[in-house]
């Protein structure tokens, strides 16, 4: 009897709680690599002109604009959350494990996705995932390596057909990442590894 209780209230935890993939970590200004590992993406992610975080009515909650991310080596989903920068784009940082990844998805606001092809972007309004592994030749990929520091490139989301671009050394000379990654993190150590 007990066993059936335990069991009916991990299946009522899992529908109420569970999460489809693990939120990313942003890495801030303080060095929080002993907590979240040494494995950090960097880049730009620049968005479609106009477009702002949806927010919920009744509620007054803000939804951001999402990326999916299936890592193919540990088979789990993570997802990072995309500020809203100017026309040159918005920075990101975040602490992630290593592996090959797979861009899955664009989520806009809270129920709203694109799937993220190499033909071009595929609006979709439920969240039914194929198996990404039957997909992989359709789909962007790109590596980390363990307890690197990668930079993944200017996203260009602005378009229908969505490019990655190599600009390392503009994105590394802006002021908005003198702060933390010149003080703590040496970025001509760093590997590039743009989407393809």
């Amino acid at each position: 009897m007990s066993i059936s209780i335990l069991v009916v209230l991990c299946c009522l935890s899992y529908v109420c709680f569970g999460q489809r993939g693990t939120e990313l970590r942003h890495v801030k200004v303080k060095d929080e690599r002993s907590r979240y590992g040494r494995t950090i993406i960097y880049g730009c992610f620049v968005h479609v002109p106009g477009i702002y975080p949806e927010k919920d009515v009744n509620s007054g909650r803000t939804y951001r604009d999402r990326i999916g991310l299936y890592n193919i080596d540990n088979g789990s989903y993570y997802f990072f959350q995309i500020g809203y920068g100017d026309e040159e784009g918005s920075f990101f940082r975040w602490y992630l494990p290593p592996g090959k990844y797979m861009i899955l998805k664009h989520y806009r606001g809270k129920s709203r996705f694109e799937n993220i092809y190499k033909s071009g972007r595929v609006i979709g309004y439920d969240d039914d995932d194929n198996d990404p592994m039957d997909e992989i030749q359709k789909r962007y990929t790109f590596y980390v390596a363990r307890d690197t520091v990668t930079y993944i490139g200017t996203w260009h989301f602005e378009n229908y057909q969505v490019s990655f671009k190599d600009e390392k050394i503009w994105h590394d000379s802006t002021e908005l990442n003198n702060t933390f990654f010149r003080a703590k993190l040496d970025l001509t150590q760093c590997l590039t590894n743009i989407p393809k």
